[in-house]
């Protein structure tokens, strides 16, 4: 069980690190030097979902033991990750979210990934975002628009480098956990 008294010392170094000077944030949850997260999109209020705090924790815990190294630049699918290929379908179904979200409303979730998650605008597709969840840990979101041939599609890219910082499975938390902040944003905005 993931609980702050069993991780403290592996993620409390990280307020440490230049990249981390205002503190340790997540996908908008911000941790508290008591272990406790307050959610940032939600008037600061206090993350009481034990197992979303789990994930955070197991997030940081895996990200904080790796060295910090160069990002390769070449990006990969999440089958293409250690063991991916076993949790391709997991990956499936939140690319199928996400294209959900750009097919109702592409200005919205455009507007949500840049203004209130800070990711940058990419080249590819028809949108495209480059979101640093954590420093040196990117995920691109590549969307195609529909047209008269292909229905719309959306997919999802990480660094090389990732299996650096987190296993294949806390990759899947980490993104399952974006999802659900953007879907909840997008029904906040919309």
């Amino acid at each position: 069980m993931w609980t702050w008294e069993r991780v403290q010392t592996s993620i409390a170094p990280l307020s440490g690190r230049p990249e981390f000077q205002d503190g340790i944030c997540l996908l908008k949850y911000r941790l508290g030097d008591d272990g406790t997260f307050v959610d940032e999109l939600n008037d600061l209020a206090p993350v009481t979902d034990l197992r979303r705090v789990q994930y955070l924790y197991s997030i940081l815990k895996y990200y904080s033991a790796a060295e910090p190294i160069q990002l390769s630049g070449k990006l990969i699918k999440f089958n293409q990750l250690d063991g991916g290929a076993a949790k391709a379908a997991f990956s499936d179904q939140l690319e199928r979210q996400l294209k959900g979200l750009f097919d109702c409303d592409l200005a919205l979730t455009s507007f949500l990934f840049t203004t209130i998650f800070g990711a940058r605008q990419d080249r590819y597709g028809d949108q495209s975002f480059t979101l640093e969840i954590l420093p040196n840990l990117p995920v691109t979101f590549v969307y195609h628009a529909p047209d008269e041939e292909f229905e719309s599609e959306c997919k999802l890219f990480f660094d090389s480098t990732a299996n650096h910082f987190l296993p294949t499975e806390i990759c899947d938390f980490l993104v399952d956990i974006f999802v659900s902040r953007l879907e909840a944003a997008f029904s906040k905005a919309s």
